[in-house]
């Protein structure tokens, strides 16, 4: 059984052996397709279709990567193992994946070299920063007792259900008083719980027992 641990080290040496061999083999092609399935044909699909951009910032030569993807560009920060898509709040940060398409055609596109370099002045930087910034900051739009409010909600409906999907526990938080808490922020108020109460399986979200 694959693991995401063992699914990583995969990639990791495919991207190595691309590097090395400039190409994507066929062999190598075959074994993320076995590993990373759809995701990987996803990335590939972005990187074949030319969405794949590199923004190069001159002179200091600072690099912010976007993937076009189906609703809007989406900011990649490859060290911090960053994206701005939904997937990436729902899965990644849950830790049923390691990580987002996206992150993957990135990764895939600059071991082939094959990527669009965009070019702009250093005074530009500072406004895809702060677009950056406000990405990651997004899901902590709620001041903290709203935040603990909320997780309160979904512990009550847990309690009761037991097991409940992602979209009826947005609607009850919705009733109780959070009519503009978005799908993404609720898979982030869940996951970032210090106590590490819910956690979602098989699609559904659960409470773990005290």
């Amino acid at each position: 059984m694959r693991t995401a641990a063992t699914e990583e080290h995969v990639l990791l040496e495919a991207l190595e052996r691309i590097k090395v061999e400039g190409v994507l083999t066929e062999g190598t092609r075959n074994e993320l397709v076995k590993t990373l399935g759809t995701m990987f044909n996803h990335a590939l699909n972005a990187i074949e279709e030319d969405k794949v951009r590199r923004i190069l910032f001159m002179p200091s030569r600072r690099v912010v990567w976007l993937v076009s993807g189906r609703e809007r560009d989406y900011f990649i920060l490859p060290k911090a193992g960053f994206c701005s898509c939904e997937d990436f709040y729902f899965r990644v940060i849950s830790h049923e994946e390691f990580l987002c398409y996206h992150l993957l055609a990135q990764r895939l596109s600059e071991a082939l070299g094959r990527y669009a370099t965009l070019e702009e002045p250093d005074e530009r930087y500072e406004d895809v920063a702060l677009r950056v910034a406000r990405e990651i900051e997004r899901p902590r739009k709620l001041p903290i007792r709203e935040v603990e409010n909320v997780r309160r909600v979904v512990a009550g409906v847990l309690s009761e259900e037991k097991s409940f999907p992602l979209d009826k526990l947005l609607e009850a938080v919705r009733e109780a008083g959070f009519p503009d808490l978005t799908r993404r922020h609720l898979v982030a108020i869940l996951v970032a719980d210090k106590a590490r109460r819910f956690h979602s399986v098989d699609g559904n979200w659960e409470m773990s027992s005290p």
